[in-house]
C-alpha cells in the first residue's frame, strides 16, 4: 500500500498481517508441534535408525528400544482410530500391513506442553518431546542412528523377573489378601510383559480357547502353568461354542463350575481360589 504522510517521503509498504509467521523467531506451540511431527516422519522414512530410551522406574536404568522396521510400513500424521472410549487421533502412526493378518499399529505421540493421558492410546505407543525431536532429528545422518527419550516409563524385564520370583513363593492365602499382586502374578505367568498403567488389562497374554471343541491341547497347557497350586488334584477346562467350565476332581468330590462370560485371568483366579 502507499504511505504518504507529513514527515517521511511517500513510500510503499506491506499490509500488516493478522497472522504473521513467527516460526523461525518466536515459534508457537502449534508450530513446534507440527514441525516435530513432520521432521520425525521425514527422518523415519529416510531410513535413519531411530531408537527410543525408556526409563525403568524400579531400577532407574534406561533401556534402548528400536522402532518398527520401515519395511512395508506407512507413516501417517493425525491418524484417526477408535477405542472403547470413543474416537481418537494419533500424532504419528506407523502402520505395517501384514496380510492376511490385520495391520499392526505403532503410535508416536509428540509432546510440547501437554502429555497424552495413559490409557488413551492402544499399546504399543511412545511419547517424545517435541523440542528434542526437532533438535536431534533435523540434522540426523541417514547412515547413523538417533536415540530419543520416551516420556513414558516402563518396568524392565529384569525387574519384572525379580518381582515374579518374589511372588512365586507366596501361598494362595497370601494372594487372596493381596488382590493386585494376585492379578499381576496370573497375568505374568500367562506371558504378559506389558504392565503400563492405564493399558495393562488390554495387553497380550495366553488365553483359553472358549470354543475348543475336540482340540483342548492349548487349554491344557495354560491350566498346567499353575499346577503347583493344585495339590495333586486333576484340573481340566472344557469348552464348546458359547460354554466354558472347569472341573476339579477333589477328594471331597468333583467340582464343576460354569465360567461362561469370564476372561482367562478371572477363570484362572477362580480355579485357584479352590486351593486356599
Amino acid at each position: 500500500m502507499l504511505r504518504k504522510g507529513a514527515i517521511l517521503k511517500p513510500h510503499f509498504s506491506h499490509y500488516k498481517s493478522t497472522d504473521p509467521c513467527n516460526h523461525y523467531n518466536h515459534p508457537g506451540e502449534s508450530q513446534i508441534h507440527r514441525h516435530a511431527k513432520e521432521v520425525f516422519k521425514h527422518t523415519y522414512e529416510a531410513g535413519v535408525s531411530i531408537l527410543f530410551n525408556r526409563l525403568c522406574p524400579s531400577c532407574n536404568m534406561t533401556v534402548a528400544n528400536p522402532l518398527p522396521p520401515l519395511t512395508a510400513a506407512e507413516v501417517r500424521l493425525e491418524h484417526k482410530f477408535y477405542m472403547d472410549s470413543g474416537p481418537k487421533q494419533a500424532d504419528i502412526a506407523i502402520i505395517q500391513e501384514d496380510n492376511p493378518r490385520p495391520a499392526s499399529l505403532f503410535i508416536v505421540e509428540i509432546c510440547h506442553t501437554h502429555k497424552t493421558k495413559e490409557g488413551d492410546r492402544p499399546e504399543p505407543w511412545i511419547e517424545l518431546n517435541a523440542t528434542e525431536c526437532i533438535r536431534l532429528l533435523d540434522t540426523a545422518d541417514v547412515s547413523g542412528s538417533v536415540a530419543l527419550n520416551c516420556l513414558r516409563s516402563k518396568t524392565c524385564t529384569h525387574c519384572m523377573d525379580k518381582q515374579y520370583a518374589a511372588l512365586d513363593v507366596k501361598s494362595m492365602k497370601w494372594f487372596v489378601e493381596n488382590s493386585d499382586d494376585f492379578d499381576w502374578y496370573v497375568r505374568y505367568t500367562l506371558g504378559q510383559r506389558d504392565f503400563t498403567p492405564g493399558n495393562w488389562h488390554r495387553c497380550a497374554h495366553d488365553r483359553l480357547n472358549q470354543d475348543a471343541r475336540d482340540d483342548t491341547g492349548g487349554n491344557e497347557r495354560i491350566i498346567a502353568k499353575f499346577e503347583k497350586f493344585y495339590k495333586g488334584a486333576p484340573v481340566s477346562v472344557t469348552s464348546r461354542k458359547g460354554i466354558i467350565d472347569y472341573i476339579i476332581d477333589l477328594k471331597e468330590g468333583k467340582v464343576e463350575v460354569d465360567v461362561c462370560g469370564l476372561g482367562t485371568v478371572e477363570i484362572i483366579k477362580n480355579i485357584l481360589m479352590n486351593f486356599i
